[in-house]
């Protein structure tokens, strides 16, 4: 026969059941996943403290790849600083006698165009208000003057004036706009930055090459020449140049910049004339940092949480997995310094990181859903085979499943269906695998109901271990109990074969209760958990040796010992029954639900088949056999008796008073 153990049945049913559960688990938690990943894009973009942090690490990146750089030959500013106003009559507003002066004598210089980034909001000495306003209509090189309005934090009054003041085609915005997460000026766009230099696009964010007020970095990326000395300069050094005129004071119109990631407010700031220097800059030389398109953060993002998510629900160890994510992690730094370096465009690195963790977060929740489930299956599918109290206690101590064995005291029943071959012949093999594992399933629930393990399948017979792998006090009793069920339950099962037409055999039943090695017996990668000894050799005979008793259940004298037997059953004594191999027989009883007359006579019965050839017993007992009615219970098992005395009345070789049977020949169904 071919053995079928249950364990690799009950693995393939789970591969089997289960393989359509993982794989829409997994579709699902992906789905989630770009869900999420699209939501955190989402997030990095409007969520304010989100926003800030990526805005503050962008802006060491740019701090820490602005290199020095020599100052740009066609770009200089004019600042009004502290000698500046000292040698004026007041410092606020900046004279405007003295404004019209630089502006004529860069006017004469023919340079390429000049900003002015001075508010002129406010009327100072008339004379001068007009010298200055008579200058800015008349020089002749292209001139843009600061101009804002009430929007930009003005009152009617100095927007009026303004408005009235500097002529409309000399206006420009020179407003720098904060960002509205942190407050810090990046871009120049929509200023006068790009009337000075109308070619190319504004950057979002300004690649500032000089560092403020701070003498590690280089502070010359601009030409700055003091205003006041403007008389002084060669024309040469004014002529076709870009001009802005503005303060550098050390208290005011100071903007923060992406310096202060790195420097810290105080000295991360930088005068705004400096700043619309450094943008026309950028704009020369094409430099400059843009934030990456949204769609490739949002697929940056998605990718890397899904691929998180991947790694955390594979079947990697811890170990691997860490690597793995620190890999991932260490590999989007890089791309994004890379792009960053070569494409001056800006990926942002705290939201991917959040994605990391995030998507091995749900990898591992899902991861840890599906091993419960799993958990969940292999236990309702053990429940099939063993008690529920005995699948906690092996997920309580897996150890009880360890590669190895123990001596124990246990009750082993065999099962086995008398004439199946001939039945598996004649029936059709799909119905006869139906019927078989209905067969096979009702005997798994009735060992489970009584505490105790199907250690295995031989065919149609069945192997049933008590009191293993865990302690069960009672467990002689309940597998008395379970073995009186199972006869029951297959008794009715070939009643119901017989009624549709097939004839299903007698199930032949052997429990003996013994000490014998019990565990985990196999290689290191596959194995089954057991019993091993001698016990389970007697056990197997006694199933076998049914078919000379006519009885449907043995049970041997070691099982009485330990067991309480049912009020409601009679218990009889069969034989000594004398296995192969051994050298002391096994006194074997069956139980039958019987009437009390039965049961006496039968006792009677036996008590004279004990005393033997003396004084006619024999006879006695033979024909205290041949009165219990055909329909008794008991009837086969006298059946037995009977011709036991025929054939061996005359033999003077037999022990009578110990009731010692030697199985040999035909059995009694055969003959």
């Amino acid at each position: 026969m071919v053995m079928l153990h249950h364990k690799p049945r009950a693995q393939a049913c789970f591969r089997r059941s289960q393989v359509g559960s993982v794989q829409s688990t997994y579709l699902l938690t992906l789905v989630i996943g770009l869900v999420l990943g699209l939501m955190l894009t989402a997030l990095s973009y409007n969520f304010s403290p989100l926003r800030v942090i990526e805005n503050w690490l962008m802006d060491i990146r740019v701090s820490l790849l602005s290199s020095s750089a020599e100052p740009h030959p066609d770009v200089l500013i004019l600042t009004i600083n502290e000698d500046t106003l000292a040698g004026l009559q007041y410092r606020h507003p900046v004279d405007r006698a003295f404004l019209a002066n630089v502006l004529k004598v860069l006017d004469q210089a023919k340079p390429k165009v000049i900003g002015l980034d001075v508010l002129l909001d406010q009327a100072t000495e008339v004379e001068k208000d007009s010298a200055l306003k008579l200058q800015m209509s008349s020089i002749s090189t292209p001139l843009y003057v600061a101009f804002a309005g009430e929007a930009d934090g003005l009152t009617p009054k100095q927007a009026a004036y303004l408005e009235a003041y500097v002529p409309l085609s000399k206006r420009a915005s020179v407003n720098l706009a904060r960002d509205a997460y942190d407050g810090i000026i990046r871009t120049t766009a929509g200023s006068f930055t790009e009337l000075l230099f109308p070619a190319g696009n504004t950057p979002e964010v300004l690649n500032l090459s000089s560092s403020p007020d701070s003498s590690a970095y280089w502070d010359g990326a601009v030409k700055k020449f003091p205003a006041h000395q403007v008389e002084k300069l060669p024309a040469s050094w004014l002529q076709d140049k870009i001009i802005l005129i503005g303060a550098e004071l050390s208290l005011t119109d100071r903007y923060p910049t992406s310096w202060t990631a790195l420097l810290g407010p105080a000295m991360g700031s930088m005068p705004g004339v400096e700043i619309h220097a450094q943008s026309v800059i950028n704009r020369i030389n094409g430099k400059g940092y843009w934030r990456a398109p949204s769609w490739a953060q949002a697929m940056g993002i998605t990718v890397l949480l899904l691929l998180a998510l991947s790694l955390a629900y594979s079947e990697f160890s811890m170990w691997a997995k860490g690597l793995m994510f620190v890999g991932l992690a260490v590999a989007w730094l890089a791309l994004a310094v890379e792009v960053m370096s070569t494409t001056s465009y800006v990926l942002q690195v705290f939201t991917p990181m959040m994605a990391l963790v995030l998507g091995g977060a749900l990898g591992g929740l899902s991861r840890g859903m599906q091993y419960r489930t799993e958990k969940q299956f292999i236990r309702q599918a053990m429940s099939h085979y063993v008690a529920p109290e005995l699948v906690q206690a092996l997920q309580k101590d897996p150890s009880l499943l360890r590669l190895g064995g123990e001596r124990r005291r246990v009750a082993m029943i065999f099962t086995d269906i008398s004439g199946f071959a001939g039945l598996s012949e004649n029936m059709p093999a799909e119905e006869l695998v139906s019927n078989l594992n209905e067969y096979l399933h009702g005997i798994s629930e009735l060992v489970a109901q009584h505490g105790g393990i199907v250690d295995k399948y031989i065919g149609d017979a069945v192997v049933a271990l008590f009191n293993t792998p865990v302690e069960q006090k009672d467990f002689a009793t309940q597998a008395l109990l379970c073995a009186l069920a199972v006869d029951e339950f297959a008794e009715q099962f070939r009643r119901d074969m017989t009624a549709k037409g097939w004839t299903w055999g007698v199930t032949r039943i052997g429990l003996h209760v013994d000490d014998v090695v019990v565990g985990n017996v196999g290689g290191r990668k596959r194995f089954d958990y057991t019993a091993m000894g001698d016990g389970m050799n007697t056990a197997s005979r006694l199933e076998a040796v049914n078919a000379y008793m006519g009885t449907r259940l043995l049970v041997s004298q070691a099982v009485l010992d330990e067991a309480r037997v049912p009020a409601t059953y009679g218990l009889f004594e069969v034989a000594n029954v004398l296995l192969k191999g051994k050298k002391h027989g096994v006194q074997c009883f069956t139980l039958l639900q019987e009437t009390g007359a039965i049961y006496t006579q039968y006792q009677a019965a036996m008590q004279a088949l004990k005393v033997g050839n003396q004084a006619g017993q024999l006879d006695k007992a033979n024909a205290l056999f041949l009165e219990i009615p055909p329909q008794a219970s008991c009837a086969s098992l006298c059946a037995f008796h009977i011709r036991r005395i025929q054939n061996e009345s005359q033999r003077s070789d037999v022990d009578w008073s110990a009731n010692v049977f030697e199985p040999g020949g035909k059995s009694l169904a055969e003959a």
